[in-house]
């Protein structure tokens, strides 16, 4: 205790934003030492049990430090226990371990699922540049006390010498310790020299995090190593209590220097942690919470730091702050609910979108020489992202240590223009600054708003979802002009009635089973009045007739074509352009070459005029051959593209491309842009809302996409669509009488509550067999007496 309290590892952790949590469940580890110590002393099931219900509560508590820090490390221990009476390996211990391993996880399965999927559910490989992920001695020392190093150095010494004097292994009982601190030290080693095995973990279990419980765990190894110092025979029973009591006065006098001496050693680096805290801190709370309004902040209050234009409690629009402890502290200011703090804590995915918002702000998309030169295809995506995260206000404050540079800009230029913004004030308040903006009106839309814009439910697989929507950022079509609904990958899933709900169908990196259902339907989707544009350029079964599934000798009635081929048409664009609405306005001069790395792009394509089908009107030829291609199929139509759109305008980020296709989707829908409808909106709580209205198609709510939300439509149940960045849109059908009235409800997801469920029952269970040790008890006398009255 002594070691650690006189270690930063400790006392830096109460002071640090973001290692509270870590800081509290520390105690579960030499809690769950001590109770796996008494376990295999008194060989009582039920002290291994309540160590596992510890250790559940610690993923609970933390998935990060609990996991790593406390259930792996105890398993270890549990596993290469080794004394007089416990061998090395053994079926019992395996049997220990597992029962405390299932038991732990079974309380803790809730978090260890969002662990899971944290780990598997994201877009790519999460790496941490930063220094705090990267052990350095430089970077460690402060939060290790070397007395721990040097008391467990000099036990393992002595418990040699001792094993050589007594011709016995001494080291035995130190064995499980030195597995447990084995684990962290490589971990630290793989940190130091960044390895990619550790890459995604020290995002949050930084090198600085882990050096409490190495203390503790060389504490441990002196502590089992000092117990093993004593004589059998009369000589060397007097020698190791002389000896032990020699370690006892120098343990004593060590306490006593620690006491006295060694705080006011530490003080003045407490103070520097201090008076950091004092800084970056409390220096939001100490506007808002009574408690920290002491001493000189007595009279403080939120409105010295805001703007008369910035409502704290207003909460249709979200506010964008870069610094961690601003939105970290902003929900003790204010009500207003912040971008970076809003995660995706089930779904990485969620939290990519985010990302992607963060690099295009401050202009750092594409390739490097590509960043900070202010490119449309960069301002356009910030401003997508912020209609669609209903961005209204920004915080530009910076962090205290480089306040020599007040006027430095964390964004990208152009998201302090006249042009984006419209209110701009800095505050300078206490030790820190407030540097607040407000983006205009039009640039932004509520987090929850009626809407009557077009609708286009996109077919296709995951990823495939996120270049279209990312594609539509390049040219800003927002939520303001459009929503884009995510439905499934497989088009033979959807109903004629719900295609009819929208205005335009995509069909972008699909699949189907039915051949036949697939396309028959389809064709009367679009004969009967709908829309539906293909894009074939993405390897699916359309994308030439080589690719056809088994049966189908040509492509489906409704392409333009009935043969494609999918080729390489050369490397560089050389395009016959038809005058269309589609083309109108557009720039073909100076797009991107036709090459995907160092390999040359392949398109699908239509190799003969010959092949065209009736009624098909090529709007794009490349090197002759029709990869852009309209028809007119009954009362709907057709939009058939070759080139792989979507993800060509990612790779290149150009915005001409991108505008070829905002017209193809303005064709299909007949118009993007809205005429806002008036509408009425209560929030009595925050899981339930209430839109009311007359005039409008759907309800755009921008919060992250979870099946836990329910959606009435005049009391009856509807779909809730992921729409754009996955957030959410409920759809109006036209067939409702007005007035309508939508209704969203909170509930949650059957797997969460099966997962609570899972855990609280595990609990329960648990406890039980500390209390009686057992799971289950038949009184077996009352059973026999049961029966013997049942046979009369």
């Amino acid at each position: 205790t002594l070691i650690l309290y006189f270690s930063l590892g400790v006392t830096n952790a109460l002071m640090q934003s973001g290692f509270i949590t870590q800081n509290a469940v520390q105690p579960f580890l030499p809690l769950i030492l001590w109770l796996i110590l008494l376990f295999y002393k008194k060989n009582d099931r039920r002290l291994l049990v309540l160590a596992a219900i510890i250790a559940g509560m610690g993923l609970l508590s933390h998935i990060g430090i609990g996991t790593f820090l406390i259930f792996i490390p105890t398993v270890l221990v549990i596993l290469f226990w080794w004394d007089e009476k416990t061998k090395l390996f053994s079926w019992e211990k395996i049997k220990n371990t597992f029962t405390y391993g299932l038991v732990a996880s079974l309380i803790g399965i809730s978090v260890i699922m969002i662990g899971v999927i944290w780990k598997f559910g994201g877009s790519g490989r999460v790496t941490c540049d930063s220094a705090t992920c990267i052990a350095s001695i430089e970077g460690l020392e402060k939060y290790f006390n070397p007395w721990s190093l040097w008391v467990m150095a000099g036990m393992i010494g002595i418990a040699v010498i001792w094993s050589l004097v007594r011709r016995k292994n001494c080291l035995k009982r130190a064995i499980p310790f030195l597995a447990f601190l084995g684990l962290i030290i490589a971990y630290l080693v793989s940190t130091h020299y960044r390895l990619t095995i550790t890459d995604s973990l020290s995002t949050f279990l930084w090198p600085a995090r882990t050096i409490w419980a190495v203390s503790l765990g060389m504490g441990a190894v002196a502590a089992a190593l000092f117990g093993e110092i004593q004589g059998e025979g009369k000589w060397t029973k007097y020698f190791a209590l002389g000896f032990r009591a020699l370690l006892s006065l120098a343990s004593l006098g060590l306490f006593y220097w620690m006491v006295m001496f060694k705080p006011h050693d530490l003080m003045p680096e407490f103070e520097r942690v201090r008076g950091v805290y004092e800084l970056k801190g409390p220096h939001i709370v100490r506007f808002t919470v009574d408690k920290y309004k002491v001493g000189p902040y007595s009279d403080y209050d939120r409105s010295m730091v805001l703007p008369e234009w910035l409502p704290p409690d207003d909460t249709n629009f979200r506010i964008d702050q870069l610094w961690h402890v601003d939105f970290g502290l902003w929900p003790l200011f204010a009500d207003m609910p912040d971008i970076q703090a809003y995660a995706g804590a089930t779904s990485p995915r969620l939290d990519d979108w985010r990302i992607w918002y963060a690099f295009a702000e401050t202009d750092r998309l594409g390739k490097e020489e590509d960043q900070m030169k202010q490119d449309q295809a960069n301002i356009n995506q910030s401003l997508f992202m912020l209609d669609w995260y209903a961005i209204r206000y920004l915080n530009t404050s910076l962090d205290y240590y480089i306040r020599d540079r007040p006027k430095a800009f964390p964004y990208a230029p152009f998201m302090k223009s006249d042009w984006l913004t419209d209110k701009h004030e800095l505050i300078e308040g206490a030790r820190h600054h407030f540097d607040f903006w407000r983006i205009r009106e039009e640039f932004t839309s509520p987090i929850i708003k009626a809407t009557n814009v077009p609708t286009v439910l996109f077919i296709g697989g995951d990823q495939d979802w996120v270049h279209f929507v990312r594609s539509l950022g390049v040219s800003n079509i927002n939520s303001q002009e459009l929503v884009p609904v995510r439905g499934p990958k497989t088009p033979e899933r959807l109903k004629l009635k719900e295609l009819k709900d929208f205005d335009l169908v995509v069909l972008y990196g699909y699949d189907y089973n039915n051949f036949n259902k697939t396309w028959d339907n389809l064709k009367r989707f679009v004969e009967e009045g709908g829309s539906l544009f293909i894009d074939t350029g993405r390897e699916v079964k359309e994308s030439s007739n080589e690719t056809l599934p088994s049966g189908a000798d040509q492509m489906p009635e409704i392409l333009p074509a009935s043969v494609f081929e999918r080729d390489v048409l050369g490397e560089r664009w050389n395009l016959q352009i038809l005058d269309s609405p589609i083309t109108e306005g557009i720039s073909f001069d100076n797009w991107p070459p036709l090459m995907f790395g160092d390999q040359p792009w392949k398109l699908s394509f239509v190799s003969d005029d010959i092949d065209l089908r009736k009624d098909s009107e090529v709007i794009l030829r490349q090197d002759n051959r029709p990869v852009l291609v309209t028809s007119k199929i009954g009362a709907g139509k057709l939009i058939w593209s070759g080139i792989n759109l979507p993800y060509h305008i990612l790779t290149y980020q150009e915005v001409e491309e991108a505008k070829l296709l905002r017209k193809i989707i303005e064709w299909g829908t007949a118009g993007l842009g809205e005429t806002r409808p008036d509408f009425d909106v209560e929030r009595p709580r925050p899981e339930k809302v209430k839109i009311s209205g007359d005039e409008f198609r759907g309800v755009i709510f921008k919060e992250n996409f979870d099946s836990g939300w329910k959606a009435k439509v005049n009391g009856r149940r509807t779909k809730i669509y992921p729409a754009g960045p996955d957030l959410m849109y409920i759809s109006v059908p036209e067939s409702v009488q007005k007035p309508i009235e939508v209704e969203l409800t909170y509930q949650g997801t059957l797997f969460n509550w099966s997962l609570f469920v899972v855990s609280l029952t595990s609990l329960g269970f648990g406890l039980k067999y500390v209390v009686t040790g057992t799971l289950f008890k038949v009184r077996l006398k009352s059973l026999k007496k049961w029966w013997e009255n049942e046979e009369t």
